[in-house]
């Protein structure tokens, strides 16, 4: 499929693994430049390293304000600039929103 966002620039959190690392490759196939995060950094270089050469990693903790805020700061500066932001980071525990206690969401 061809979204004709080849050439752009993007920033994918919660990136290595499930929904955020489907997305960086996503977009990566799409031909975009991505910087892709994670808290760990073996975890995040490894699934950069799968992704490829148009993949950049990041360690960051999105989970609170100032860490997205550095993360987000950090991957602009390595772009230079950004056109695409996949917002995403570590959810509750699998089940439904009744069964969940509100002290499971992050």
């Amino acid at each position: 499929m061809d979204l004709g966002i080849s050439g752009k620039r993007a920033i994918v959190a919660g990136a290595s693994s499930g929904l955020g690392l489907s997305a960086a490759r996503a977009l990566v196939a799409e031909g975009v430049r991505v910087v892709v995060g994670s808290r760990t950094a073996a975890r995040i270089e490894a699934a950069a390293a799968d992704l490829g050469p148009s993949a950049i990693p990041l360690v960051g903790d999105v989970g609170t304000p100032e860490g997205a805020t550095a993360f987000a700061e950090a991957a602009v500066e390595a772009l230079r600039g950004v056109d695409i932001v996949v917002t995403n980071a570590g959810g509750p525990p699998a089940g439904t929103f009744a069964s969940t206690p509100l002290d499971a969401y992050p």
